[in-house]
């Protein structure tokens, strides 16, 4: 059999266990405290979950196949678990019946059916929640109450009754049943699942709010070293890879103030970490100066004509700022598109700047006036220029569009030309 845990939400195999005939075997390392699972292996993978807490002197005897079946010998932790997946089970068996009235009700229209199998599994939701309240209640350090109060978000009170004012106080009171200083909710499969949720379902998509929300989050997370490292790590990571325009700035808070400030303990542990470090700055670094809100770099530069345009002297409701190269198929597709938008761009008093990227030879610049776009200035940077251009823009790959607003400050970027249309259609 497999001896897993969970980290961070994911499952990971901590050993392979020879078991004898009958399917016993014992461990003898102290364990991490947290959720675990013995994993039986087959094609359909089937398992049984048990805790280990601070008292790991104990017996299990696991079904796999039924972990209704289960029991604990010296560990009370255990037990309660065990008694509440039997809860769980004739939960859902319950629920089943219901669901399947619901489906039938739903086919022939009958509405009493539907109605009664509704309120149904409205009770049964109350019962799950007063079970998990009374397990909490009465065993308060278990590890496994701890657990449960990941999920336990408590509701607003009857005498609220607008809906905004009811979603403020559940988002406001969201994480108070989360105790921030059980280490073992790392090694649980729900908690950075609970903190996704509050960022991406209980706050506004914009930069500001959620930078509010993430130092919220680690504010309370500081109670416990390991704690707020890992939920740093995920956040850092989150925001790092997201494709979402302007959350990038998300990533450069959080390394300027937890990670380049020194917080984030751990990075000045190795010679790696150290390495790892040097790159999160070089990367933020380039960010900077191109997060939503900035104020663009002003540049001067000759239009395919040789008239200097500068863009602090561009008066426009918004100045669209579009790299790209006449050799590559995907800036010519991005600058045809934009071309087709004249009228919207004109309509809604947007200049647009086309700064053509390695065009400073005669033979590029008669390419691009034989395509023939009249909708915008054609800006033709030296190399120099360019190369400074590039850097103050992050420009990896053209095309790449900014859009900015009448004071010049960077609205969106990184849009494309479908983007642009559906905010001005």
């Amino acid at each position: 059999v497999y001896l897993t845990y969970y980290l961070n939400d994911k499952t990971y195999v901590k050993d392979t266990i020879e078991t004898d005939d009958k399917g016993t075997f014992s461990l003898t390392e102290k364990l991490d405290q947290g959720l675990y699972m013995i994993v039986l292996p087959s094609e359909t993978m089937k398992y049984s979950e048990f805790i280990v807490g601070p008292e790991q002197v104990f017996s299990l005897h696991l079904n796999v196949k039924d972990p209704s079946e289960n029991r604990a010998q010296n560990s009370k932790e255990n037990q309660v678990l065990f008694d509440y997946v039997k809860f769980i089970a004739d939960l859902s068996k319950r629920a089943e019946t219901y669901n399947g009235i619901i489906q039938r009700s739903q086919k022939n229209g009958n509405k009493d059916s539907l109605n009664f199998a509704n309120q149904q599994l409205s009770l049964l939701s109350s019962e799950k929640s007063a079970k998990d309240e009374e397990i909490r209640k009465n065993n308060p350090d278990l590890i496994f109450s701890k657990l449960l109060g990941i999920s336990t978000h408590p509701m607003p009170p009857a005498t609220v009754t607008d809906k905004t004012e009811q979603f403020l106080f559940y988002r406001t009171h969201y994480f108070d049943a989360t105790d921030w200083n059980c280490e073992a909710l790392v090694r649980s499969n729900g908690f950075l699942g609970s903190i996704d949720t509050y960022l991406e379902k209980l706050t506004s998509n914009q930069k500001d709010s959620l930078i509010l929300a993430c130092d919220y989050i680690l504010g309370l997370a500081q109670r416990n070293k390991e704690i707020f490292k890992h939920v740093l790590i995920h956040l850092f990571n989150k925001y790092a890879n997201t494709e979402t325009v302007c959350l990038d700035a998300i990533y450069v808070h959080l390394a300027d103030k937890y990670y380049l400030s020194g917080q984030a303990y751990w990075m000045s542990e190795t010679e790696e970490s150290r390495a790892q470090l040097d790159k999160i700055r070089e990367s933020t670094d380039k960010l900077r100066g191109t997060l939503c809100g900035d104020p663009a770099y002003n540049f001067k530069l000759k239009n395919i004509n040789g008239k200097p345009v500068e863009l602090n002297s561009i008066s426009a409701s918004n100045t669209l700022i579009i790299f790209w190269s006449v050799s590559n198929s995907n800036s010519k597709k991005s600058m045809t598109e934009l071309a087709e938008m004249k009228e919207i761009l004109t309509k809604n008093n947007i200049q647009t700047l086309a700064i053509a990227l390695d065009a400073d030879s005669n033979a590029e610049q008669e390419k691009i006036k034989r395509l023939g776009f009249d909708f915008c200035e054609i800006l033709i940077p030296d190399e120099a220029n360019q190369a400074v251009l590039v850097k103050k823009y992050n420009v990896k790959t053209p095309p790449l569009i900014y859009l900015l607003g009448e004071d010049k400050k960077i609205l969106y970027k990184q849009l494309s030309v479908a983007s642009l249309k559906s905010m001005y259609n």
